[in-house]
This record gives structure tokens, sequence and C-alpha cells, in this order.
């Protein structure tokens, strides 16, 4: 009888060890994950993540014209874009445009032949990156490496 008690004590001790290592693992698990949620947040908040948008991406511009370098989207979070570019002119420009709220912001910078340009961005709705050529007379070949840094 006291043999049949003993084993049944060891039974029952053996599942609540094997319990509390389950539970241990799944919060250990949960913990972790959570910590790396964190540290995600942490990243955004510091501006410290970086998404290349567009790789030496080639445009030509015939005399006075743009085109769109990265087609509207939106951008979920605030923070700037690099923008690294040449061109055959020293008349050519960037443009990014933003939707915030239902207003329309622009702003223009002068690339020349070789430049490194910055644009503070908030969250948008919508955003649109643009290079044009104002030689009045000659056409224009830009190439440009646009990162997003949030």
């Amino acid at each position: 009888m006291i043999q049949t008690l003993n084993q049944q004590t060891v039974i029952k001790t053996n599942r609540l060890i094997v319990i509390s290592f389950t539970l241990f693992g799944l919060l250990l698990a949960v913990s972790v994950g959570l910590m790396l949620q964190i540290n995600d947040l942490n990243s955004t908040l510091n501006v410290e993540k970086q998404e290349t948008l567009v790789h030496s991406a080639s445009n030509t511009q015939s005399a006075g014209n743009f085109s769109t370098v990265i087609a509207p989207r939106a951008f979920q979070y605030s923070g700037y874009l690099m923008v690294y570019g040449t061109s055959t002119t020293d008349n050519a420009w960037v443009k990014l445009e933003y939707w915030v709220n239902g207003k329309l912001y622009s702003f223009t910078q002068t690339l020349g032949t070789q430049g490194e340009l910055f644009f503070a961005l908030p969250k948008t709705d919508s955003a649109a990156v643009y290079t044009g050529n104002l030689n009045p007379t000659d056409e224009a070949a830009t190439t440009l490496t646009i990162i997003y840094n949030y």
C-alpha cells in the first residue's frame, strides 16, 4: 500500500514538473516575443530603421519635363528621405509631394549633376517623388537612390 501511494505521489510530482516546465517555456516565449516588439518599437521611435525605396533608378526627361520616381504611396511612420543622385544636367531637381489630412505639401530641391538631398517626411496619407529637368533645350538622364529612414 505504501509503495502504491509512493508511485502515485511520484506520478503526480512528475506531472507537476512537466506542467511547470511547460508553463515556464510558454512564459519565456511570450516574454521574448514582447521584448522583440518593444525593441522594434524603440527602433522606430529613434528613427533607426531604413527601407531602400529605389536603388539606382534611371530616368530620362526631355527638355523642361519631369518623371515619377516613386508612385504615390502612404508612409506609416514619420522620418525622412535620403536621395542620392546624378544627372547629365546641372538643372536637375527632385520634388517630394505628400498629402496629410487632406492638405498637399510640396518641396523641391536642386540636384544638379550630383547631390545628396534630405526631405523631412511626416506620416502621410499619400506621397510621391518626382525628378525633373529645367534645361530648356536638352534632355537629361537622372539616376536616383532613395532611402526611407523611420
